[in-house]
């Protein structure tokens, strides 16, 4: 490969690049007829209980996508309640609220 990402630092190192080389082919499969009762049913187990796994994972990810949800909702209900019972202004009164005031010519 005359244009592969690396020559030029190769060269300046005085190193060649070596050639490919063809991965080593696998060995051939067992052809679909020769294979036994007890091989298909060995695969099938192993494919369920991926399925199985992933199913498990995916119920885990839910849940926790739900979760955060519940927590946003009621943070978002607690802010809100707050805001309206006179907890907490609804502008808050920090410096960049002030700086905010100035600019728009409300603050003293």
């Amino acid at each position: 490969m005359e244009h592969e990402f690396g020559t030029g630092l190769r060269a300046h190192m005085g190193r060649r690049a070596e050639p490919q080389t063809s991965p080593p082919t696998p060995p051939p499969e067992v052809e679909p007829a020769r294979r036994t009762r007890a091989d298909l049913d060995a695969r099938l187990d192993t494919l369920a209980a991926a399925e199985a796994e992933l199913i498990a994972r995916e119920r885990h990810v839910a849940d926790r996508e739900l979760a955060f949800h519940v927590a946003v909702q009621r943070t978002v209900y607690m802010l809100a309640t707050q805001v309206l019972d006179g907890g907490m202004p609804a502008m808050p009164d920090d410096e960049l609220a002030q700086v905010r005031a100035r600019r728009r010519g409300f603050a003293a």
